[in-house]
């Protein structure tokens, strides 16, 4: 029997809140359905956490991570990597 493959989205964001909204329904609209959207936060001021904590709380779905300091884009998705492995 062939084993399905999983498909994990990895969004890296810092102040981009209304995007990263358009972004995660986007992603959950599509016809590919993937199996996890992670969300890393470099730790912004816009309401991101808000946002994210009061909107996609429930959806298992997606997780989010929020980190203490920006540690860039490339940062988020290493720190995501190492924690993966």
């Amino acid at each position: 029997m062939k084993k399905k493959e999983k498909i994990a989205v990895i969004v890296v964001t810092y102040n981009r809140k209304e995007l990263l909204r358009r972004c995660i329904n986007a992603i959950l609209k599509q016809t590919y359905k993937v199996d996890k959207i992670i969300v890393i936060d470099n730790a912004s001021t816009d309401g991101t956490e808000e946002m994210m904590t009061k909107t996609y709380y429930r959806n298992k779905k997606i997780d989010y991570v929020r980190l203490d300091k920006n540690i860039g884009g490339a940062g988020g998705f290493h720190l995501w990597y190492e924690k993966s492995i």
